[in-house]
């Protein structure tokens, strides 16, 4: 599934802080499309909410070429190519 709550979870497993996958995923793409009124919560600000939790586990991701990667403590511990059946 490619959506942004995976794209987080895959930046989580690699090992990157949860206040810098909280920036890339809303204040710096506003800043890319130039809408700096959007991703932040300044009071006045237009806001769209979601309330998430962080759960620890081993999680597997598949890339877009159907690749799927276990990461566990940041690190890939296996890999291997998807086949089509």
């Amino acid at each position: 599934m490619k959506d942004m709550l995976n794209v987080m979870s895959k930046f989580l497993n690699m090992g990157m802080p949860i206040e810098e996958v909280v920036m890339r995923s809303s204040w710096n793409p506003a800043r890319e499309i130039h809408r700096e009124e959007l991703g932040n919560l300044s009071v006045g600000a237009v806001a769209d909410l979601a309330v998430l939790r962080v759960e620890k586990g081993q999680f597997g991701f598949v890339d877009s070429w159907g690749a799927r990667m276990t990461v566990i403590g940041g690190s890939s511990v296996k890999s291997q190519l998807r086949t089509a059946k």
